[in-house]
């Protein structure tokens, strides 16, 4: 694993979720991760960059050409990047990623989800997967249960996915990537 993370979470303007992404984004930069994320600059991933800048870390925004508009205000941020298709963006992320953290968001999340879950099955890819959503937890949980119950996954497929649900857990888990 390297101190590199993908991180998921929704871009609307939500308080509380911006909240949790600003002290995200201040954890990870003071634990020197390179940050990579949707690119947006408002809302909760505007949030977590700003965490981020805040303590002087590193991160990489990355945007489709199609989410430009809805996801950016003022001038075009230099260390984002722009993808033709959200397929792209999402393999970006992933393929550089040593560690994958969820945060509360909603359709566009869990596709990212369940895209890094699949790779890591496919050994596409190797990576710790984090999900801080505390409210999905048990949700998320009953189904990889339906899963390894039928068989279309593994408890195997489940060892890389941690649950935390504060940020002193989620800091406990980070202290445990190399």
């Amino acid at each position: 694993m390297d101190k590199t993370i993908a991180v998921f979470l929704s871009a609307r303007e939500l308080p509380t979720i911006k909240i949790q992404a600003i002290r995200v984004g201040e954890l990870l930069g003071k634990k020197g991760f390179h940050v990579y994320y949707g690119g947006g600059n408002q809302g909760a991933m505007g949030a977590l960059k700003d965490g981020v800048v805040s303590v002087g870390g590193v991160y990489t925004g990355v945007t489709t050409t199609r989410l430009l508009a809805d996801e950016f205000q003022g001038p075009m941020d230099p260390n984002t990047t722009v993808k033709k298709t959200m397929g792209e963006r999402k393999d970006t992320m992933l393929y550089v990623a040593g560690t994958i953290l969820l945060l509360p968001g909603g359709f566009g999340s869990m596709d990212e989800l369940f895209e890094a879950l699949t790779y890591i099955q496919l050994n596409l890819i190797k990576a710790k997967v984090i999900i801080f959503d505390p409210e999905i937890e048990g949700a998320l949980k009953a189904l990889f249960r339906v899963f390894t119950h039928r068989g279309t996954a593994s408890r195997q497929d489940y060892e890389h996915v941690k649950f935390v649900s504060s940020l002193l857990e989620l800091e406990r888990e980070l202290n445990n990537v190399a």
